[in-house]
């Protein structure tokens, strides 16, 4: 793009897109609209293309460049490769300041690999930002400087999912943002996404896709002020999909609705906390691991989760097991400690002191103590006595008909959704 004196021919060229469309009236609204690039295009007068790149998932970046043609001969342009490309490319500054960029452009890095200025990328249509703070580090997955380009966000297509939701969702906004290589921020950047249709932001999650583990994650999020998108902090860019609860969908074969504990399932399913085992079923029976209970409460209370992990968390915890981040956030959180022998013991059973300690720390409740408990079978000088007296206190568990509270027996799924809700009911 630019001023010329001759006629030019302009090859469109774009990374990780698979086709090209473009125009000379107007934006093509998706990847069935206007041209089908296949070849130079001849300008020979004043025009603007304006180009939509695809993907194999739907409609990618999109850009537009003004070609100014006063007279002479011939000549030639390159978009998104060679000459011509700086129209749609902001070379981030340098020169460190508070007062940010603002652009809807493909950004590059710096040498350094370091953003030294506030950054807001948007999607073309503004609808979707991205808000990278003042003097973030970005690294490759080597952990050195990235000097490479980002995208600004894209809009894609529900058509095309990378893969099933997770049960008892659907997928309301898809959006990609890419990269030349997997990065990582030093700071969490905050992706605001808006939600669609007659869906309340407070009623929508958002999930990001691990293409290596091929399975959403859940990341969770908040409503923006004005009620109309969700926000979430990340530390990289993958694809993230906005999604809601599917009602029609939060039923389980082996769960009954007049089952004692139906409800409490049901309340946990809406806020992605938990979800059945497969089959249509949810195994109220079943017991629950160790693992599996951090993975509970830190949903619960929507604790971050990172993407992923550096290092093992214990020792009998692999860094690429499904559950090692959520066991590593809840060691930072101070949740859990695991045993002097270094091991965490994922797969072991949890207990109903272990259940209360975790969800009732992962809350952040202030615990008043001031009550008494007199189950026949609790040593008053227990490790877990403040969670129970607070536990008791305020109707999140109760004792048997004989007295006991049994803080060694195991904790079922039914059991744990009826504990995890009354804990979510104390947080205002």
């Amino acid at each position: 793009a630019g001023s010329y004196t001759s006629t030019q021919s302009v090859t469109l060229s774009s990374t990780n897109s698979s086709s090209i469309r473009y125009s000379t009236s107007s934006t093509p609204a998706d990847c069935s609209s206007g041209t089908q690039y296949s070849g130079p295009i001849s300008i020979s007068s004043t025009t603007t293309l304006y180009v939509r790149a695809c993907n194999a998932i739907g409609a990618s970046s999109v850009a537009s460049f003004t070609y100014t043609i006063s007279s002479g001969g011939g000549g030639s342009g390159i978009i998104g490769g060679g000459g011509g490309s700086s129209s749609n490319t902001y070379q981030l500054p340098t020169a460190p300041s508070n007062s940010p960029v603002n652009t809807t452009k493909t950004i590059q890095l710096p040498n350094t690999g370091e953003i030294v200025r506030p950054v807001v990328l948007s999607s073309a249509s503004g609808d979707v930002s991205l808000n990278i703070p003042k003097d973030t580090k970005v690294t490759d997955e080597n952990g050195k400087p990235y000097t490479g380009t980002i995208d600004p966000p894209k809009v894609l297509s529900l058509a095309n999912l990378p893969a099933p939701v997770p049960f008892g969702n659907k997928a309301i906004y898809v959006v990609s943002v890419d990269t030349e290589k997997p990065i990582k921020f030093s700071k969490k950047i905050k992706i605001t996404i808006p939600v669609v249709g007659n869906v309340k932001a407070e009623d929508a999650v958002v999930y990001y896709y691990d293409t290596k583990a091929k399975q959403y994650v859940f990341l969770g999020g908040k409503p923006t002020a004005d009620g109309k998108s969700i926000e979430v902090e990340v530390d990289h860019l993958t694809t993230f999909v906005v999604m809601t609860k599917d009602v029609t969908k939060i039923t389980f074969s082996d769960l009954p609705s007049n089952h004692w504990a139906a409800a409490y399932v049901k309340t946990l399913v809406e806020k992605g906390v938990i979800k059945g085992r497969g089959e249509g079923k949810y195994e109220p029976s079943g017991l629950l691991t160790r693992a599996e209970m951090v993975k509970i409460a830190l949903l619960a209370f929507g604790k971050t989760v990172p993407a992923s992990v550096n290092a093992a968390p214990f020792k009998d915890v692999s860094k690429t097991a499904w559950y090692a981040t959520y066991v590593a956030a809840a060691k930072d959180l101070g949740l859990v400690s695991g045993y002097n022998d270094g091991t965490f013991k994922p797969g072991a059973v949890v207990t109903r002191a272990e259940a209360l300690k975790i969800l009732l720390a992962a809350s952040g409740l202030t615990l008043d103590t001031d009550s008494t408990v007199s189950f026949k079978d609790i040593d008053s000088a227990a490790w877990y006595m403040k969670y129970l007296k607070f536990g008791v206190k305020n109707n999140v568990v109760s004792g048997y008909a004989d007295n006991t509270f049994k803080p060694n027996a195991s904790v079922n799924r039914a059991e744990i959704a009826k504990i995890a809700v009354k804990a979510m009911e104390l947080v205002k």
